[in-house]
């Protein structure tokens, strides 16, 4: 029964905390976080997170993963603001403790607030970064995780976008992925039948994949 083992794991946590024992506090509150993220209630994993974040001895290692639990629940509440906050301290503190893991996981969320913000190239070098660590780490799963953030970086003007939009992004995105070279737009005509600006950029300017959308006119 899934919500019996998450209400133990949050009694056994708080009993650890009471406690100071701070080792088993962080496991527990981790598991328990496993659980809460996916059902709820998240201010359940903020109360822990401070909990056991008062602890006295707690190292920088497991001072990060309450952060992190604290940053993760606010951002799943909405709370960008407080979770750039202990994803920030997250990050100091697993870099202390040469904990790259935990240093990829909170780069990783910074750049979705980043994003969410319209920082994108503050997002785009956070995203590479923790790309490059979980490569390096050779962690499969936090690398398709932060790939999942990734889908969402670039983008470009489309013709009915809002100020902050336009003030984000540009009307052409050039890039390289995995050493492809991309080219993005919105409005670029039917193929193969570019617009002349496009056609001219196209036979310039190297391009290994061309995206434009607008898809009613290329219907």
């Amino acid at each position: 029964n899934r919500s019996a083992d998450l209400d133990n794991f949050v009694a056994a946590c708080r009993r650890a905390i009471a406690r100071s024992d701070a080792s088993l506090a962080v496991e527990l509150m981790d598991r328990a976080w496993a659980a809460l993220k996916r059902q709820g209630p998240f201010r359940v994993g903020i109360e822990l997170a401070d909990q056991v974040l008062a602890i006295g001895t707690l190292a920088c290692g497991a001072a990060s993963r309450a952060h992190w639990v604290a940053g993760n629940a606010m951002q799943l509440s909405g709370r960008d603001s407080d979770s750039c906050q202990h994803f920030e301290m997250a990050l100091a503190l697993a870099r202390e403790a040469r904990d790259r893991h935990s240093e990829a996981r909170a780069l990783r969320h910074l750049a979705d607030i980043r994003l969410r913000s319209g920082q994108a190239q503050d997002a785009r070098a956070h995203y590479l970064l923790a790309m490059q660590t979980a490569s390096s780490l050779r962690d499969d799963r936090l690398a398709s995780d932060i790939h999942n953030g990734m889908g969402n970086l670039a983008e470009s003007l489309g013709n009915i976008d809002d100020a902050r939009t336009r003030a984000a992004f540009p009307e052409h995105q050039h890039f390289t992925a995995e050493g492809v070279r991309v080219w993005m737009t919105h409005i670029a005509g039917k193929p193969p039948r570019y617009t002349p600006e496009v056609l001219k950029e196209l036979r310039t300017t190297a391009t290994d994949l061309f995206i434009c959308g607008h898809s009613h006119i290329c219907a």
